[in-house]
């Protein structure tokens, strides 16, 4: 019962997470013309990784602190989880030049 608690909340953070992201279309005006200087988009994506990375490790001191399954953890993994489906498209699509 308990996993099935971590997972509706999984969800629900995940889609409130997802629709910020698409609402704001951060992801798009980030990635869509960064063609004025010639390593942009590398510096961008690395931005992103280097983003990603950060709040994973936090994750994994968070999953140390209280333990394996907590709800501060859960959510930043939702968090996570919609930066990766909402950032990867648009970071290895091919750019048209």
């Amino acid at each position: 019962m308990n996993f099935l608690t971590y997972f509706i909340i999984f969800l629900i953070f995940f889609a409130i997470f997802s629709w910020i992201i698409k609402k704001t279309d951060v992801h798009n005006t980030l990635f869509s013309k960064p063609q004025k200087y010639k390593y942009t988009r590398i510096i961008l994506i690395l931005m992103v990784l280097f983003l990603t990375l950060l709040l994973e490790y936090g994750k994994e001191l968070l999953n140390d602190k209280y333990g394996q399954h907590n709800y501060i953890c859960t959510i930043v993994g939702a968090f996570l989880t919609s930066i990766y489906f909402n950032f990867a498209p648009v970071i290895f699509r091919r750019v048209k030049q």
